[in-house]
């Protein structure tokens, strides 16, 4: 199973489990509608932050590797994996 299906079945099990809630425990009523309103968001904001951290990390290595006196022998392919992964970041997505 690949990621994206994984990834929406854990999400229809919760689901499921909050309706089951719903049904089993008196004031739980609407909870599985709170959730969709919420997921998506949610996810949002972790995706978010990801490419945030990730364009940080890469900003932060490149410091790094520009200011280390001798330069390290692999410092052109370390930075043009930085260019590859840098451009990748925009497409690092949660499945939907």
């Amino acid at each position: 199973m690949d990621v994206t299906s994984r990834f929406r079945a854990t999400e229809g099990l919760i689901r499921e489990q909050l309706q089951l809630i719903e049904l089993n425990v008196r004031g739980a009523n609407g909870l599985s509608q709170h959730w969709e309103e919420f997921f998506p968001d949610y996810m949002q904001q972790i995706e978010d932050f990801a490419q945030t951290w990730m364009a940080d990390r890469i900003r932060q290595i490149r410091l790094i590797y520009a200011s280390t006196d001798p330069r390290p022998s692999n410092a052109d392919q370390v930075l043009l994996t930085l260019n590859a992964l840098e451009s990748k970041i925009r497409s690092m997505t949660i499945p939907r």
